[in-house]
C-alpha cells in the first residue's frame, strides 16, 4: 500500500483483522488507509475515502467532526464520541511525530452501543439489585425485631403494650435499661410503627466520639469550618433525620458542652452547623437511650438538669433479662433458629442445657445470651449442645451469675405466678404432648389448658428438646 511502506505487511493483516476500525491519515490530513471494520462502521467503501483529504470529507458530511483535523489542529491525542447509522462510536486520534511534525494521523473507531447497553442493562439490575437488598435487609431487620419483641413476661408485656400507644405519636421517648436490653431494637420498633415510618431513620452513638467530631456530625459544617473539613461542608445527622427520627444512643455519655446546643435543638427544633451563623430548622423526633442513670449524673454535675427534663418526657424502662426469665426460653430458640441457618447447621439443644441457660443472671441481657447461643452453635462439635457445654463457655461467669433471684419487690402471687410458668415452659420442654404433660406435672386436662392459656404457653418442636432415651 503506497505511503505506508514503513509498516509491515504482518501488521496490516492485523489491521485487516481487526474487530475495531482503524484509518491511518498522513501529515497533511490525507486517508491513505482503511481497515474492512472501518468501512462497516462508516458505512463507506475504502475507494471513496483513500487517497482524500479528512477535511474534503468533513465538508462533504462524511464525517460531522473529523478527528484527522482535530488531531492534526490540537497536535495531541483526540477523543470523540460520534453516531453513525444507529451505531455509537468512540473515535480517538493519535498524532505520530518526526522531527516535530506529525508524520501520521492514526485513528481507532471502537462500536460502543452494545457495550453501553450492556451498561445500562447492568446499572438497572443493580438498581433493582439494591432495591431488593433493601427490602431483604428490611424483612430481615423486622423479623428479627418481631422475634426479640415477642414476650411472655408480664412486665415486658406492659413494656410493649405502652410502646404500641406512643409510637404512633410524636411524644420524646426516653429508653431507660441496662446494656444488652435491646433499646436500639426497641428504638426502631418505635419508628416503625410510627406516621415517620417511611421517612429516615438516625442513630448516633453519643459515647463513641470526641466533642469536637462529635458535633460536627450532628450538626454538620459549611466550607472551612475547620482543618481538613470538605470543600463543600458537609450536612450532619441532624439534618439527614428531617422528617423522621433521630436516636441518640447513650445520651449520658454526649458531652456537657454540647448538652445546652442539644437542648435548643429539643425546644425549638432549631440547629447551627459548626463554622455557620445561620440557625437552620428540622422536622425531627427524637428517642434517647441511656444505660445510665442520669439523676445520678446531675448530682456529680455530669448532666444538665435542664436537658433532663427535656428528655424525661416518656420515660421507659427496659427491664433486664433476670427480670423476666419467662423470656429466655424465646430466645434460646430465637437464636438457635437464626444461627443453625447462619451457619448451615442442624443443632438442637438438651432440657437440661436450656435449664443451665435460664439458671445464668445475664448480666449482658440479650446481647450476651446472642453471643453465647451463636458460640455454642460454632464451637460445639456434637450435633446437640448439653449442659456441660453450657458451663463450659459461660465458664466461671456462670457460677458468677447463678446468684439468688431477687423476689423483693413481688408478692407472694406475683413470685408464684413466675415460678408455675418457669416450671411449665420446662416441662413443655421434655413433653411430646398435652396428654404426657398432664401425666408429668399431676395436672388434669382442663386445669392444663387454663394454665397454658393464662401463659400463653404451647407445645415446643420436639426436635428441640431431649430424647427420652438419653440419660
Amino acid at each position: 500500500m503506497e505511503g505506508l511502506s514503513w509498516i509491515s505487511d504482518e501488521w496490516i493483516k492485523f489491521f485487516e483483522v481487526s474487530y475495531d476500525g482503524i484509518i491511518i491519515a498522513d501529515g497533511e490530513g490525507r486517508i491513505v488507509y482503511i481497515n474492512p471494520a472501518s468501512e462497516r462502521l462508516e458505512e463507506v467503501d475504502k475507494e471513496y475515502i483513500v487517497g482524500r483529504l479528512a477535511s474534503e470529507l468533513e465538508e462533504e458530511g462524511i464525517y460531522e467532526v473529523s478527528v484527522t483535523v482535530k488531531t492534526l489542529r490540537e497536535r495531541k491525542p483526540v477523543s470523540l464520541m460520534q453516531y453513525k447509522g444507529g451505531k455509537q462510536l468512540v473515535i480517538t486520534g493519535i498524532p505520530i511525530f518526526e522531527d516535530d511534525e506529525i508524520k501520521w494521523v492514526y485513528i481507532n473507531e471502537r462500536d460502543v452501543t452494545e457495550l453501553n447497553k450492556i451498561k445500562r442493562d447492568s446499572e438497572e439490575v443493580k438498581a433493582i439489585a439494591e432495591k431488593y437488598k433493601r427490602q431483604l435487609e428490611e424483612l430481615q431487620v423486622r423479623e428479627d425485631e418481631k422475634s426479640e419483641m415477642v414476650t411472655g413476661s408480664k412486665v415486658m408485656e406492659k413494656t410493649v403494650s405502652l410502646l404500641a400507644r406512643i409510637a404512633p405519636t410524636d411524644i420524646l421517648v426516653l429508653l431507660e435499661g441496662e446494656s444488652g436490653t435491646g433499646k436500639d431494637v426497641h428504638a426502631r420498633w418505635i419508628h416503625r410503627h410510627s406516621l415517620r415510618k417511611d421517612k429516615p431513620f438516625v442513630k448516633i452513638d453519643c459515647g463513641t466520639l470526641s466533642e469536637t467530631l462529635l458535633e460536627s456530625e450532628l450538626f454538620g459544617y459549611t466550607k472551612g469550618a475547620f482543618t481538613g473539613a470538605s470543600n463543600s461542608g458537609k450536612k450532619g445527622l441532624v439534618e439527614v433525620a428531617d422528617g423522621g427520627t433521630l436516636f441518640l444512643d447513650e445520651i449520658g455519655e454526649m458531652p456537657l458542652g454540647l448538652q445546652v446546643k442539644l437542648l435548643r435543638l429539643i425546644q425549638d427544633k432549631v440547629f447551627i452547623p459548626v463554622g455557620s451563623v445561620e440557625e437552620k430548622t428540622v422536622d425531627i423526633r427524637i428517642i434517647a437511650a441511656t444505660n445510665r442513670n442520669l439523676k445520678d449524673m446531675i448530682r456529680q454535675g455530669t448532666f444538665r438538669q435542664d436537658l433532663y427534663y427535656r428528655l424525661n418526657v416518656m420515660p421507659v424502662r427496659l427491664p433486664p433479662l433476670r427480670e423476666r426469665k419467662e423470656d429466655i426460653f424465646y430466645f434460646i430458640e430465637f437464636f438457635m433458629e437464626k444461627f443453625n441457618k447462619k451457619y448451615g447447621f442442624h443443632k438442637t439443644i438438651l432440657n437440661r442445657a436450656i435449664s443451665r441457660l435460664c439458671d445464668y443472671s445475664w448480666p449482658g441481657n440479650i446481647r450476651e445470651l446472642s453471643n453465647v447461643m451463636e458460640r455454642l452453635i460454632v464451637v460445639v462439635p456434637r450435633a446437640a449442645i448439653d449442659a456441660s457445654d453450657v458451663e463450659t463457655v459461660l465458664g466461671r461467669e456462670y457460677r458468677k451469675g447463678q446468684g439468688e433471684d431477687d423476689f423483693s419487690r413481688q408478692t407472694y402471687d406475683e413470685a408464684f405466678e413466675e415460678f408455675e410458668r418457669y416450671y411449665l415452659k420446662g416441662m413443655i420442654g421434655v413433653s411430646s404432648s398435652n396428654y404426657e404433660l398432664a401425666e408429668k406435672t399431676g395436672l388434669s386436662a382442663s386445669t392444663l389448658k387454663r394454665k397454658l392459656k393464662k401463659y400463653k404457653l404451647r407445645l415446643r418442636d420436639r426436635a428441640k428438646t431431649e430424647p427420652k432415651d438419653q440419660n
